[in-house]
């Protein structure tokens, strides 16, 4: 499935923002899935992914918030191994998702300069989607 496939078959594009973000975007910065839905990035994201859909995938996401983009990420790859990461996995909507929720982490985040305590990411990737905190 393509991605506007995806969004068609389980109404994405009608259901991605959370009631409690649905207030005025500028001021909330918490458009949930927004760069797949709203701001063509499936198209951009299609173009490079194409090629890679029926391999062994490895994928990380840095700022999952309720993980609609794994959901559609999930869909949308024939084999993949999904990771996310938060600083507050609190929102995460999938909870009844075995595979995406089994491996969903808190990232541990702080001031220190020992960079054992600053990550704990201990995977490596085939895809990394960089979507934390845009401050």
């Amino acid at each position: 499935m393509s991605f506007s496939e995806i969004k068609k078959k389980f109404s994405i594009e009608k259901n991605i923002i959370n009631k409690d973000t649905q207030i005025n975007y500028l001021e909330k910065k918490n458009f949930q899935g927004g760069d797949l839905c709203f701001w063509g990035y499936d198209k951009i994201y299609e173009k490079y992914f194409i090629k890679l859909k029926k391999n062994k995938i490895h994928l990380c996401e840095i700022g999952i918030l309720e993980g609609d983009k794994l959901f559609m990420l999930n869909h949308y790859f024939n084999n993949i191994n999904l990771y996310g990461y938060d600083i507050d996995i609190s929102k995460f909507k999938y909870n009844n998702d075995k595979k995406l929720m089994g491996n969903i982490k808190e990232l541990k985040i702080c001031n220190s300069i020992n960079k054992e305590e600053v990550s704990n990411i201990k995977h490596n990737f085939d895809i990394i989607i960089d979507d934390g905190d845009h401050n």
